[in-house]
């Protein structure tokens, strides 16, 4: 059996925390527009970001006072052998109507997200360690409520995944956009940080988005800003919305809404920027402010670290007892394996029995201890505050 290549690239991490690690100054005061953030600010920036770098678990189960360790992954992303990947990362260029198509993500679409049926094509892939080229005839369907001219969904059976047109051009007018990809079925606003002057303040959630994106409706005209690709809110004042879509195949992207009427997203791969007008935002800003709720900043990826103990037939055992404080704390986690993504990880990356992994997961884990939506399990090392410690 072919064990996987190590490509050694940095990955998951959110362009928004990039950006604004790029972006951040500290500051001797902090300036107040919403008295309320202070009282329930949450993680500075650098933790969040540290986090991503040593992951341990934050969810159900368990919190982060339990831990004197974490966990840290070694090497980075894989090139699977071709029986090993996904429909989508073997075809990850498709044409159709004469236009060439990316992957967007790597996560399936789900069928209730699928429009009509667009037609077929014939998808060809390189398995990078034969050199043998492979053909496979996809079918195109619509995305519901999406334009075709910016995304499809490729794929055959119950296995679809977004594309992205390669040429597509980012629409002139805000109005444009919204009606291209139906931005207020597609892309719900909950979870948000508050910036001010640049600078982390605190970390909500937004009861109902139905009025800010009513507000944002009646912006049509504004017009895309020719700087668009490299938008950057930098010390303003604004609003940073996390952007999970489905329909769209994005994770944990961003949309900025800043104090002085921009509106601005990284959704679509580089940066779209309008100027929507300061009477738009503030009244956006304001209705926020008295329709959220504080909460608390999670990590960009789920994550449950520790010592895998047992290999079954549909499921590992995790134990973190070696990540404890008290190593009697420990817990024994049940993962299922139940998926390609997660079975190529026990049968073809040479994690064994006794390996410290951690393992990344978009379920929850119950009060029993098991853990749902696990997708990927990469071996790692115990630090502790950036230190490595003997095994």
């Amino acid at each position: 059996m072919k064990t996987p290549r190590m490509a050694y690239a940095v990955g998951n991490l959110d362009d928004d925390l990039l950006a604004e690690a790029e972006s951040y100054r500290p500051k001797d005061t902090k300036p107040v527009i919403w008295k309320w953030c202070a009282a329930a600010a949450s993680l500075a920036l650098i933790v969040a970001i540290a986090a991503l770098l040593a992951p341990q678990l934050l969810g159900a189960g368990g919190t982060a006072e339990r831990y004197a360790y974490s966990v840290s992954e070694i090497g980075g992303d894989v090139e699977w052998p071709w029986e090993y990947k996904t429909l989508g990362e073997k075809y990850s260029v498709v044409f159709y109507g004469g236009a060439e198509y990316l992957l967007k993500s790597l996560q399936p679409v789900s069928l209730d997200a699928l429009g009509e049926s667009l037609g077929s094509c014939e998808a060809t892939g390189t398995d990078s360690y034969t050199g043998t080229v492979y053909t496979e005839e996809l079918q195109i369907r619509a995305i519901t409520g999406v334009s075709a001219q910016g995304l499809i969904a490729a794929g055959k059976d119950e296995e679809f995944y977004v594309y992205t047109a390669r040429d597509a051009q980012a629409p002139a007018s805000f109005g444009e956009l919204l009606e291209l990809y139906s931005l207020p079925v597609t892309l719900p606003f909950s979870a948000f940080s508050v910036y001010e002057s640049g600078e982390l303040t605190g970390t909500y959630t937004l009861e109902d988005d139905a009025f800010v994106w009513e507000i944002l409706c009646a912006q049509g005209d504004a017009k895309l800003l020719e700087s668009t690709g490299s938008f950057v809110p930098g010390e303003r004042e604004y609003l940073s919305f996390t952007a999970t879509s489905e329909a769209l195949g994005v994770y944990k992207r961003v949309v900025y809404i800043t104090a002085d009427g921009y509106f601005a997203t990284n959704v679509f791969d580089v940066s779209y920027a309008y100027f929507i007008g300061e009477d738009a935002t503030a009244e956006i800003l304001s209705y926020v402010e008295s329709h959220c709720a504080p909460a608390q900043q999670t990590a960009y990826t789920q994550t449950i670290s520790g010592t895998l103990t047992e290999i079954g037939s549909d499921y590992i055992l995790l134990d973190d007892s070696i990540l404890c404080t008290d190593p009697a704390d420990g817990k024994v986690y049940t993962i299922a394996i139940d998926g390609l993504r997660m079975r190529r990880c026990v049968e073809a990356a040479g994690i064994e029995v006794g390996d410290t992994v951690c393992v990344s997961f978009s379920g929850e884990i119950s009060d029993n201890s098991e853990v749902s939506g696990a997708y990927e399990m990469r071996k790692g090392e115990v630090v502790k505050e950036n230190l490595q410690i003997p095994e």
